[in-house]
């Protein structure tokens, strides 16, 4: 069809390429015949006066009239041709628009035909867009899976609209992209479980989940393994002090549905402990995004208290302390070797404090070969130090030595070396190998100083150690050995010296901050998931707006000048452009 436009709009435009030029010769030889009779007139005007007969007297009002009768003729005459023009005009006008209006048409259709390929993701925070953790998940899916949506596909978007209070109007779209790049392993059906109750049973006949109208339900058909997405996880939530209310902070759609893809498609599911027992900070207090980032991504997590004296479970994967105040005790040493020589995992942070942790560094050595120093670290170098605002001066100062950026340093954790990328928002112990060096016995360092990193000796200011490079995290893993008649399994470890580089606080900080990511792959390593080549950890996506900020000095002075110079200047010479060419006429 595309191809016959031409044809149609070429014999047009000569046809009205013809009117015109008739039409200018019309213009021209009334315009002539107007000219002619004016000097006529002028002629008559300047001729001396003379005696006349009185017959021709009575014939000049005759010649008179005659003349204006012409002018009159004349006028419609170009009047009625400058309508002619007018019409001709505006059929052309018309028919371009209907002519383009068929090509947009035409090209909808076309393009609605090809399918989704053939779509773009303009929004500012690609809501449309799979991040590269999820395309590699899907391009190695080796069962067949399906994402039940439990509503119909018409009430789907109300139901959306309904149950958020920021648009979710890009899911159904979302979910397109998922289907479309699992190489035909992904589908998406719609199920009313409300006119269709026995659906429930259908979809999960164990009835150990609560499945409830509009979630969405990731299963895999092979061994009917499932997992509910309630489509209220889809948005981020944080309580907000200012305003003393929950509000929406972040897009987590793919998160939580690619970790609901791989969850059903793992067989290996690490379980988290969360321990406590020793004053560890509460993990609802100052680590919901750690917690949430591992629940979406594959690991089953629980909580523990050891201090009470009963066995760590066997299906623990990782142990995770945060910042313990306490020493563990010896009867605990004895269930952490035992744990460990299962083939266990420990994730321990602490920060400077008068604890000197003697019963977990005899555990750390032993297994290990690491040490909890009692060693504070400090960062010369002032390029790599975090800004604190002074209210004295006003100003943003580089002069804590506590508060800096850290290197992230290639090892088994991670295969890149990321230098200057970690916030460390508060003070950090040293972390050290010991002196209990065995061949089974890997041990690396993490996260690391600048070349200017200095040590506060058992936290004394006066003591300082020469320049270098400070270890704030270290790994190891214990490769397993022959320990008297039993043969251990392989153990791994990773000891911080930092707490607050994990805390909601910092990790706030920017979107893009990697010290979630480093978290996110220790955690795997921990949990022995790192095997797998696919790396879940998607960041959220963040929340657009095109509501105007009031409290911004810019763009408060863009919309002043768009109002008061911009949008009058170009209406103003659009209305030149108009009269001018009207004139012509």
């Amino acid at each position: 069809m595309l191809f016959k436009l031409e044809n149609i709009i070429k014999p047009v435009a000569d046809k009205e390429s013809a009117s015109f030029d008739n039409i200018t010769q019309t213009e021209s030889v009334v315009d002539q015949n107007l000219a002619e009779t004016a000097e006529a007139a002028d002629a008559a005007a300047e001729t001396p006066v003379t005696a006349e007969p009185e017959s021709e007297i009575e014939e000049k009002p005759e010649i008179e009239e005659r003349k204006r009768s012409g002018r009159k003729a004349a006028r419609k005459a170009r009047g009625r041709e400058v309508d002619k023009r007018n019409k001709r005009l505006g059929r052309f006008s018309t028919l371009t628009i209907i002519i383009v209006i068929a090509i947009v048409l035409v090209l909808n259709l076309a393009l609605e035909g090809v399918g989704q390929e053939w779509k773009w993701d303009w929004t500012a925070n690609k809501s449309f867009t799979l991040d590269k953790a999820s395309l590699e998940l899907l391009s190695g899916l080796e069962d067949d899976l399906e994402i039940v949506i439990l509503t119909t596909e018409d009430a789907f978007p109300g139901y959306l609209r309904r149950i958020s209070k920021v648009s979710l109007a890009f899911v159904p779209d979302l979910l397109n992209q998922y289907k479309l790049n699992s190489g035909e392993r992904l589908t998406i059906r719609y199920a009313d479980i409300i006119r269709n109750p026995d659906l429930v049973k259908e979809i999960d006949p164990s009835g150990l989940q609560s499945l409830a109208e509009g979630n969405l339900v990731v299963r895999n058909k092979s061994n009917n393994r499932l997992k509910v997405v309630p489509a209220g996880s889809l948005v981020k939530y944080e309580f907000n002090q200012q305003y003393m209310q929950t509000i929406p902070v972040a897009y987590q759609a793919e998160a939580q549905i690619s970790g609901a893809i791989k969850y059903v498609s793992t067989t290996n599911i690490p379980v988290v402990y969360f321990v406590s027992g020793h004053n560890e900070t509460p993990v609802d207090e100052k680590y919901s995004l750690l917690n949430s980032l591992l629940v979406n991504n594959n690991f089953d997590v629980k909580s523990l208290n050891t201090s009470t004296g009963q066995p760590i479970p066997d299906d623990a994967t990782v142990l995770i302390l945060f910042n313990p105040q306490y020493d563990i005790s010896s009867d605990e040493v004895h269930s952490y070797k035992d744990y460990l020589n299962r083939g266990g995992s420990l994730f321990i942070t602490t920060e400077p404090n008068i604890q000197t942790f003697v019963n977990f560094n005899s555990l750390l050595l032993d297994v290990f070969n690491l040490q909890i120093t009692g060693d504070r670290i400090r960062e010369e170098n002032q390029d790599w130090r975090l800004p604190r605002y002074n209210p004295n001066t006003g100003r943003a100062e580089y002069n804590d030595p506590y508060v800096f950026l850290a290197t992230l340093e290639r090892s088994s954790i991670y295969d890149d070396q990321i230098e200057n990328a970690l916030y460390m928002t508060g003070p950090s112990r040293s972390i050290i190998a010991g002196n209990n060096a065995r061949d089974w016995i890997t041990t690396e360092a993490v996260i690391v100083t600048s070349p200017r990193g200095t040590l506060e000796l058992d936290g004394d200011k006066e003591r300082i150690s020469d320049e270098g490079r400070q270890s704030i995290v270290m790994s190891s893993e214990n490769m397993g050995r022959v320990d008297g008649k039993s043969v251990t399994k392989g153990a791994r470890a990773v000891i911080s010296g930092n707490d607050s580089w994990l805390t909601d606080s910092t990790l706030g900080l920017s979107p893009n901050i990697i010290n979630t990511g480093t978290f996110y792959y220790a955690a795997s390593w921990l949990g022995r998931s790192e095997s797998t080549n696919t790396q879940m950890y998607i960041q959220t996506k963040p929340l657009v707006s095109y509501s105007i900020n009031y409290n911004n000095t810019s763009v408060i002075n863009l919309v002043a000048s768009l109002s008061a110079l911009v949008i009058p200047l170009v209406l103003l010479i659009i209305g030149l452009v108009v009269r001018s060419r009207r004139k012509r006429l």
